[in-house]
C-alpha cells in the first residue's frame, strides 16, 4: 500500500504520530527544523535534530514524501489525536512533560503541585 503525500506545511511540530521505523513500532512526535521532517520518538536512533521534544531519539525523514519514508524505512506511518480533554470553554491537551491550556504549555513539575494543593 502506498503511503499518501502529506502536506507538511499543515503540520505543526509536536503532531502525535505512530509507525514503524526499521521493524519497531514506535509512537511520538513530529518536529521540523530547516527543511527536516523528524520522527521524535524513544526507539530508533537516527539523525539529530536540535530539540527532541523531550524524547530520547530523533529520526530524520528528510522533506516526509512517499518515497522518503520508503528509503529511511518507515511504514505504517499515521498520526494521532493528542489526548484532550474540556474544561469549561478550556480544551486541555496532554503532550510530554506538559500539558497546553489554550496557547499557554504548563510544565509537568507546576502540575504536580497543583495536584498536590487539589489533595488536600
Amino acid at each position: 500500500m502506498a503511503t499518501k503525500k502529506i502536506d507538511w506545511k499543515k503540520v505543526k511540530p509536536g503532531k502525535w504520530f505512530s509507525a514503524n521505523i526499521n521493524g519497531s513500532a514506535v509512537k511520538g512526535r513530529i518536529q521540523k527544523e530547516e527543511d527536516q521532517i523528524f520522527l521524535c520518538q524513544d526507539t530508533e536512533d537516527g539523525s539529530e535534530c536540535n530539540d527532541k521534544l523531550g524524547f530520547k531519539y530523533s529520526y530524520t525523514i528528510s522533506e516526509g514524501t512517499p518515497y522518503n519514508m520508503r528509503n529511511e524505512n518507515v511504514k505504517n506511518f499515521k498520526f494521532l489525536s493528542n489526548p484532550t480533554i474540556t474544561i469549561g470553554r478550556n480544551i486541555v491537551e496532554f503532550i510530554k512533560r506538559s500539558i497546553q491550556i489554550g496557547c499557554t504549555n504548563i510544565p509537568n513539575a507546576i502540575v504536580r503541585q497543583v495536584f498536590k494543593l487539589l489533595k488536600k
